[in-house]
């Protein structure tokens, strides 16, 4: 490390190299102790007369790379306005997107940026810029729901009862931490004696912390008895119904005239930008409905699952929530959750993917159900058909019967699909992806299971008057569904864990009938005695036994008689294990 400080040029140079704002990466850095690593991505905050440059970076760390030592490369410059490029916030925003980098890691820049501005008087100008960059970021970030940003909607023993009190916890410390912010907002935004930038600092606390939380924490601080305090902030503050204790530790101790000024801005941030946009997740729809209900708003992540609010004027219950999965272009829609006020289903949809995105780590696509949509078709739980339904199916039979599907692809039919013994049930199962009932989650599954042992009827299905569907097979198995139009369709689910509704399902034939009564006597020929039996007897689910042989036409039993012996018939023992296939120490059932 050199001894000798840089001259006055050279500092001037940096300077004029590494303007404030200036994005950098440390190469290496010659202290031992620091917690920086080489890779580490910062902002230029300014150089000092030693040729250090100090910056904030993007661990949280502010500690500066000195002159002639530490080694950094510049990844883009700071914006400069007055240049065609950098004329507007909003360019700037578009030509920080475009420089490879993540929108969470612009988003993040563009931040720092706001943060670097509130100790400095702001010409007109600047101040112009700032506006247009924060409301660009504002723009695209809406699109990409953030779990520290949205407020648990519930008190601790709603969360409580909704199994949910972590996720309440973790809301509760980012109210405390946002009234912190504000308060260091407030001070770092004063560049002068008594003059405060209040409008960026109100900009910076908003884009770390959100609209919503911001706005309940001024709510929370604001008080109809301190005459410091304007009337139309009080009135304001009055129209936030803040969840009970959740916001007890949100105190600011900025001066209340402070207080008011922020808040005055961020009410004004909030009102020119329509920000009661960004208030829920997702993005409004139309023109889908759901058994009575249009879907007004939805959020769908990564991972294809979402969530919807749907409207029904004419319902008891006008509003609706569910969870939905997508495959193909098409939702299944399923828990759904019913209520009179909106903002009771708002709660409800906001606690639903507060919980879904923290829990399975996943993000909200760009475009809620924004998908190509596909030839293939996925099985409805709320009305039994494909919504936004793609090109229609040809008939790949080609009008084949029953014997030539049995030669062509008898995978698909029930007879070669059963197992000489009832399999060990799975020893795991995945947690509950929502906050329902056990009773219902263990009726589902217990459905689902029993279905390894015989043929199922989805009883979802056939009350929405779409038809009928029946599956065998557990998590993974086959299914023939009828439509209501008389058209047969059988294949392969997978993963219908907990319920036959989250399964994906490849439609191996199709067949058109002339009516459902065809259709369904197709289908129990495909089924054979085994379905019928499942079907009309009532009994106890049995295990599936595989058939190994064929009545001839004149010793064939009329149905009725197969289901009485069947009915009668004592349930076959299970083979117990070889003992060499029992694990070590596992216990005897």
């Amino acid at each position: 490390m050199s001894d000798q400080f840089p001259s006055k040029e050279a500092v001037q140079r940096l300077r004029e190299q590494y303007p404030e704002g200036t994005r950098v990466e440390l190469v290496s850095m010659d202290d031992p102790y620091s917690k920086l690593a080489p890779g580490d991505k910062g902002t230029v905050d300014h150089i000092d007369d030693t040729g250090t440059v100090f910056c904030r970076w993007d661990s949280g760390s502010g500690l500066g790379l000195v002159y002639g030592a530490d080694q950094f490369k510049k990844i883009y410059d700071a914006p400069a306005r007055g240049s065609s490029l950098y004329e507007t916030g909003a360019d700037f925003w578009r030509d920080l997107k475009m420089t490879g980098v993540s929108l969470e890691a612009a988003y993040q820049t563009g931040g720092n940026y706001l943060g670097a501005q509130l100790q400095r008087e702001q010409p007109a100008d600047e101040h112009q810029f700032c506006t247009e960059l924060f409301t660009a970021m504002c723009e695209d970030s809406s699109r990409l729901a953030d779990p520290a940003k949205l407020v648990y909607p519930y008190d601790f023993q709603k969360a409580n009862d909704r199994v949910e009190q972590t996720h309440y916890h973790d809301s509760r410390k980012m109210n405390s931490e946002c009234a912190k912010a504000i308060d260091d907002a407030i001070h770092k935004s004063c560049y002068s004696v008594n003059h405060y930038n209040l409008d960026l600092a109100a900009m910076k606390v908003i884009h770390d912390f959100g609209f919503e939380r911001v706005n309940m924490v001024l709510a929370r601080n604001i008080h109809d008895y301190d005459g410091r305090f304007s009337n139309t902030n009080k009135q304001w503050a009055n129209g936030y119904e803040l969840p009970a204790i959740a916001f007890d530790s949100a105190v600011m101790n900025a001066h209340p005239i402070l207080i008011d000024g922020f808040a005055t801005h961020a009410r004004t941030l909030y009102e020119d930008l329509g920000a009661e946009r960004f208030a829920l997740p997702g993005k409004p729809e139309s023109g889908e409905f759901i058994h009575g209900y249009e879907i007004v708003r939805a959020v769908e992540f990564d991972n294809r699952r979402g969530f919807a609010i749907g409207l029904n004027p004419d319902a008891v219950n006008q509003f609706a929530t569910w969870q939905f999965t997508t495959e193909n272009g098409a939702r299944d829609y399923y828990w759904g959750n019913y209520n009179d006020e909106f903002a009771d289903a708002a709660r409800n949809y906001t606690a639903r993917a507060i919980v879904h995105m923290s829990d399975e780590k996943v993000k909200e696509v760009r475009r809620a159900f924004d998908y190509e949509k596909g030839a293939e078709q996925n099985y409805n739980m709320i009305d039994g058909v494909p919504n936004n339904e793609g090109p229609s199916k040809p008939d790949l039979t080609d009008g084949a019967t029953y014997e030539e599907i049995k030669e062509l692809i008898p995978e698909t039919l029930p007879e070669n699909n059963r197992v000489e013994d009832a399999p060990e049930p799975a020893a795991d199962h995945p947690p509950r992806a929502l906050n329902e009932s056990e009773a219902n989650f263990a009726a589902w599954l217990a459905v689902t299971e029993s279905s390894r042992f015989r043929w199922v009827e989805d009883e979802i299905y056939r009350l929405n008057g779409r038809g009928a569907m029946y599956y065998t097979g557990g998590e993974d198995g086959i299914y023939m569904k009828i439509h209501s139009d008389g058209k047969l369709e059988a294949g392969k689910y997978e993963g219908a864990v907990p319920h036959i509704g989250e399964a994906m399902f490849t439609v191996a034939v199709v067949r058109q009938f002339s009516s459902f009564s065809e259709a369904y006597k197709a289908a129990m020929e495909a089924g054979g005695k085994q379905f019928l039996v499942d079907m009309f007897s009532g009994s106890d689910p049995q295990p599936l036994v595989k058939v190994t042989g064929k009545d001839t036409p004149e010793d064939k039993p009329s149905v009725m008689k197969q289901i009485r012996e069947a009915q009668k018939a004592p349930k076959p023992p299970v083979k117990p294990k070889p003992e060499h296939d029992k694990k070590k120490n596992e216990p005897e059932l």
